[in-house]
Formats: C-alpha cells, structure tokens, sequence
C-alpha cells in the first residue's frame, strides 16, 4: 500500500459548530470540551442571576443593621464582589466556582426565587450535569484524537463531521483515506466505525457498509467532473479519491 495511504492517527482534541474548528485539548488550549461548554452555559444564565441578585441586594441594603439575619449580612458583603466578577468577566472567561457562589447565595437568601430561577433555566442547569452532551446536542460535533461524538447520524451530520475532517487536516493532521474514523451517536446510542474513504464515497451517495471497502469487488468510489468546481476543500476531495481509487486497482 502506499505510504499515503497508510491509516493515520489524528493528533488533537476539537470543537467544531460546523464553521469553526476550536482547539480543546486541556494540555495545549485554555480549556478542554467540558470547560468550553460550561462557559457558553454558565454566560446565558449569568445575567439573568446578576439580575436577581441586584434585586436581592436592593431589598436588604436598606434594612436596620439590628435586624438583618445573618445570610442577609453575608449577602451585603459577599453580593456585591461577584456581581462585579461575573459582570466584568476576564477576556471573555467566567469563573464557574464565582457563579455557583452566587445562586447559593440567592436560594439562601429567596428560596422561591431560586426555585424559579432554576425552572427557568432547567435546560442550561442539566446542561451543567454534562457539559460535553450538552455541547453535542446543540449540534457541535467534538473529537479526540481518531474519536468523534455526535448527536445524530445522518447525511447532514455525515457532510458536517466530513467538513470538519477537513478542517483538522488543513490544521495539523494528515488524514489518509485508510484512516479510522471512530463515531458515537448521543441520540440513538450507537457507535459506527468508517475510514475517511468510506466516509468521503458515503457523502457521494455509495450505500457503503462501515467496515466493508476491502476489496475491488466491494468499493464504490463515484466522482464527476461537476464535483471538482469550487473551492480547495473540493480539491482536497478529489486528491483523495485518486489516492482511495488507485489502492483499490
């Protein structure tokens, strides 16, 4: 076989929402899948408690000192720090132990509007239980290595997940026809196994069987010339038809 077309292992952990490809290796970026999801989550919820807590803190700032409870003077000193720690984030970043801080201070200090804060805001708080399925289900796909999760598997998915393979090729990583590409599907549980060949003649319309291209016999690689117009991601397709097809002779 020939040395192109040698399996290859994928070097790095993404994030890809189907235009941009982040970075999400806990080694080499700021944060890894967990953190980078926990910050979208945490940043749609954060001004609605901000919100809250203002309100909080309005009713109690006025109070007799003699008659604050003791949450009620903790909240007058804590409050007001982490209003200021989420409402001036640093760069863009939200220290997710400053909001929990927070809503613990609220349902000390409301217990209802707590309650209601989190039935608002239920799906961002189950969110937080796993924040990778989360980030998932919100249509990212995310990869470790030659491992890729998504939620739903089916031709939108399969050219979105192809788009972003090529995106880490572009980035650092050589990606074969014969390399291994390792899927798990969040929504129906299931775990499919292709090689970046079979996923590239998949998208083109061959019923292929994960695992089945071994032989001349098996392989249905379509191409046309009408598929060869447009940009480089077109051409890149192309190159590694020619490789997929010359192995197969």
């Amino acid at each position: 076989m020939d040395e192109e077309l040698e399996p290859t292992n994928i070097r790095g952990e993404y994030i890809w929402d189907g235009s941009y490809l982040s970075g999400a290796d806990i080694d080499t970026n700021d944060m890894g899948h967990e953190g980078h999801f926990e910050q979208q989550i945490i940043g749609t919820m954060k001004d609605d408690l901000i919100e809250i807590a203002k309100e909080e803190l309005e009713k109690i700032e006025n109070l007799p000192e003699d008659e604050l409870t003791e949450d009620q003077a903790d909240a007058l000193e804590t409050i007001p720090e982490y209003i200021e720690k989420l409402e001036n984030d640093y760069d863009g970043y939200i220290d997710a132990s400053d909001f929990h801080i927070l809503l613990r201070q609220i349902k000390d200090l409301n217990i209802n509007d707590y309650n209601n804060f989190i039935t608002k805001n239920k799906q961002y708080m189950d969110g937080l239980k796993d924040p990778r399925k989360w980030g998932v289900e919100q249509g990212n796909i995310i990869s470790r290595g030659n491992n890729f999760e998504v939620w739903g598997w089916n031709d939108s998915v399969k050219k979105n997940l192809l788009n972003m393979l090529y995106e880490i090729e572009n980035s650092e990583s050589e990606i074969t026809p014969a390399t291994e590409i390792n899927i798990h599907d969040y929504a129906s549980g299931k775990n499919y196994d292709f090689t970046f060949g079979e996923l590239q003649s998949g998208e083109s319309g061959a019923n292929v069987i994960p695992g089945a291209a071994t032989s001349k016999s098996n392989v249905h690689i379509p191409w046309n010339r009408s598929m060869l117009q447009g940009d480089s991601t077109n051409y890149k397709t192309f190159r590694n038809w020619i490789k997929l097809r010359e192995s197969h002779k």
